[in-house]
């Protein structure tokens, strides 16, 4: 996801702001068979990265202002996933 924003005015100049999230996902699964109902269990990681910023850019001021901020996590999921066929054959 990426999301961009820009905004000018006649006296203030120009604003600019962005915000940037990024998921990866990786997983390995296995199913058993337990009776008629199989089971499937599953395990991997989910990585998460968001980066946000903003900038003001004011006519006749020589410097901007800025600021930015980057934070990243990375977090394990498992899981198990019982089926079951409510329908008899």
């Amino acid at each position: 996801m990426d999301l961009r924003a820009e905004a000018s005015t006649p006296n203030a100049g120009l604003a600019n702001v962005r915000t940037r999230q990024g998921v990866f996902e990786a997983m390995a699964f296995n199913r058993f068979i337990y009776g008629n109902h199989p089971v499937d269990y599953f395990g991997g990681i989910r990585w998460w990265e968001n980066d946000k910023s903003a900038s003001i850019d004011v006519e006749g001021v020589p410097a901007s202002v800025s600021s930015e901020h980057n934070e990243g996590c990375v977090d394990a999921v498992i899981g198990a996933i019982r089926w079951y066929s409510f329908a008899q054959d």
